[in-house]
């Protein structure tokens, strides 16, 4: 119906007996977009730690790719994690519209997000009024959802003819984000346990630890870790095994180990003076990879927290109390000079900066 998230569309692979009890539940009513999904999805683990969605509803290969790009190359949407995308990819619905249907309307709740796989559609808003039209591979409303926001723009179909989308419920989508965050916390509360390094984790360092790492996949033959080049990140081994080798003269590299599920690579030159930071060895994938990486500064946190870091500065011994300034005067943000890393949190961290002989927690 126009202006509504929920529209009465036409879905043809529906008429498949037995489609819609199996793989389709569709919301019959409009849903209002909340903190907290609603949605009766539930993942379905397939390794060792990552999640997939079952395929909702049938897609050609060439319609499955269409909509994994657009997601690719959504500024918004591009930073997803491969398994992210085709799980989103999975999750979506097929809807049609005809002529002068209105899909979004400014200024409600959204719960859906869309792409565009056939015809086009109208970007208006009160205050501008048409802006832009988007073609097929469009990706839009999309905002509303990751901010929890109102629409900010009207979307109406074309007036040439029909239009075909492809939609994600909101709750879904947030579904799909959850499960992600659960199965790195629970990958980093069950292997890092077999590394010395973070036998003394306690259980919510290790829970922080999974909310601020990300997934990184490699094919066989990827080098991860080339020796010499400056090290910026520490790698948990959750899929597939690498192997561990040394540059010897003559181009010959020696092959000094091979490491599995749970092994962990990439810390000495974060930790250590005597490597000037740089790689000490090569690590290469020996087949499909998945590692969970976590960068230099939260590496630094995390062995700060567990008291384990061996090169703490004076300053990571100070109460933060003390470093937040009282009184009306703030230096100028340009004239900071970041120190650093103070502490990490979900969706934001604290640096310590300096300003002069002052310092503060910014």
């Amino acid at each position: 119906a126009a202006g509504s998230d929920e529209p009465v569309a036409v879905r043809t692979a529906t008429k498949k007996k037995g489609f819609v009890k199996k793989h389709f539940m569709h919301l019959k009513r409009r849903m209002g977009m909340s903190s907290k999904p609603t949605s009766k999805w539930r993942p379905v683990q397939t390794d060792e730690h990552r999640m997939t969605v079952v395929e909702r509803f049938p897609k050609t290969q060439a319609e499955k790719q269409l909509l994994m790009d657009a997601f690719k190359t959504n500024k918004f949407m591009q930073n997803y994690t491969e398994n992210q995308i085709d799980n989103f990819t999975n999750g979506m619905d097929k809807v049609l519209y005809k002529a002068g249907d209105v899909i979004i309307r400014q200024g409600d709740t959204g719960s859906v997000m869309y792409i565009v796989t056939f015809g086009e559609v109208d970007v208006s808003t009160v205050e501008q009024g048409n802006i832009c039209n988007l073609a097929p591979g469009s990706l839009f409303g999309e905002l509303a959802i990751i901010h929890d926001a109102k629409r900010t723009a009207t979307i109406t179909v074309w007036s040439k003819g029909p239009c075909t989308c492809w939609s994600l419920q909101g709750s879904t989508f947030k579904n799909i984000i959850k499960a992600t965050v659960e199965s790195r916390i629970f990958a980093c509360k069950t292997f890092p346990r077999n590394s010395s390094l973070f036998a003394q984790a306690t259980e919510e360092s290790l829970t922080r630890m999974g909310k601020i790492v990300r997934d990184m996949s490699y094919k066989k033959g990827d080098y991860i870790i080339r020796q010499g080049y400056v090290g910026m990140s520490f790698y948990l081994l959750v899929k597939g095994t690498v192997r561990i080798t040394k540059n010897m003269p003559a181009g010959v590299e020696k092959r000094i180990c091979e490491l599995g599920i749970g092994g962990t690579f990439g810390e000495l030159a974060l930790t250590e003076t005597f490597t000037d930071g740089r790689r000490q060895a090569n690590v290469i994938a020996m087949d499909d990879v998945v590692c969970m990486q976590l960068g230099k500064d939260g590496y630094h946190c995390m062995l700060r927290e567990m008291n384990l870091h061996s090169e703490s500065s004076d300053w990571a011994r100070v109460n933060l109390s003390e470093l937040l300034l009282a009184g009306p005067e703030k230096p100028p943000f340009e004239d900071l000079s970041r120190v650093d890393l103070v502490g990490l949190g979900s969706f934001g961290w604290v640096d310590l900066v300096a300003h002069g002989d002052k310092t503060f927690a910014l």
